[in-house]
């Protein structure tokens, strides 16, 4: 019988205020491992050298890890255990065992499906600024690839992102928000969807927006979120939003780990894509 299951987040911070998403995820895994009487512990891991002492003990019997890859002799460590990262990939390589993370893919089709049902020709999508997370590029490529096809005029709005130093900084980051709406404004025959990937970034885009005298609605600019972020339920009008079922990758994440936990010689590393929710604001 296993007691408790490590989660390891390595170089991200759970904190609900930083990473709503990430937060849900968690409190997700915790539920479902507590059904089946095992306890959640977690750890931020800041300094890759370092890990927690009850795993370097060996009194761990699984991981759940999200964030960046790990020191290689980290990781090799690590590997000794059956693991499932959670959420998207930091980079191209280095991440090993099982996979549950959104279908960013998806998520970028259903918000260029989302304009086009609603009779928008022209759309953008705005780089969030996270460079921190490959999932926001895929969600572009959806979007793009979605709106092109059906013939609609599409547009990138990006610039460089904010500098790792600086995530968590309110200030740099409405400040960058400001310089992509400014972008967004310069383009020609302005388009009049415009889709934010993650939801923390919404109140600001409303803001830089507004400040330009720009009117959010259907009338001017119509604006859809991602993720379901507290900070939306302040925002007016309520935007409608697709939800990446933060809670959805949690229980999956937990019930493929416990799967590799009955049946430790199980060598298959599976990819698993949660599927994205549209919600809108009237069925609130």
């Amino acid at each position: 019988q296993i007691d408790s299951v490590e989660m390891l987040m390595f170089g991200t911070d759970p904190r609900p205020v930083l990473s709503p998403v990430s937060s849900l995820v968690i409190g997700a895994v915790e539920h479902a491992l507590a059904k089946s009487d095992i306890s959640l512990v977690l750890s931020q891991v800041n300094d890759p050298r370092k890990l927690p002492a009850a795993l370097m003990a060996g009194r761990i019997g699984g991981l759940i890890l999200h964030g960046n890859v790990p020191d290689p002799r980290i990781a090799q460590y690590l590997k000794r255990h059956p693991a499932v990262w959670v959420m998207s990939p930091r980079n191209q390589s280095g991440y090993w065992g099982d996979r549950v993370a959104p279908n960013n893919f998806r998520i970028g089709q259903m918000a260029a499906e989302y304009f086009l049902e609603r009779g928008h020709q022209s759309m953008a999508f705005i780089m969030s600024a996270r460079g921190d997370n490959l999932g926001f590029a895929t969600r572009a490529q959806g979007f793009m690839q979605t709106a092109s096809a059906a013939g609609a005029r599409a547009e990138l709005v990006e610039d460089s992102v904010i500098d790792s130093s600086e995530l968590g900084d309110v200030r740099a980051e409405r400040k960058h928000i400001g310089l992509l709406i400014d972008r967004f404004m310069a383009l020609p025959d302005r388009p009049t969807g415009l889709f934010v990937p993650r939801g923390q970034a919404t109140v600001m885009v409303y803001e830089a927006l507004r400040e330009r005298g720009v009117t959010i609605g259907d009338e001017e600019v119509k604006v859809l979120a991602c993720d379901l972020d507290p900070s939306l339920a302040s925002v007016n009008p309520s935007p409608d939003f697709i939800d990446v079922c933060p809670g959805r990758v949690g229980e999956v994440a937990v019930k493929h780990l416990l799967s590799h936990l009955k049946n430790r010689d199980l060598d298959v590393q599976s990819v698993l894509s949660i599927e994205p929710r549209l919600t809108l604001a009237s069925d609130g």
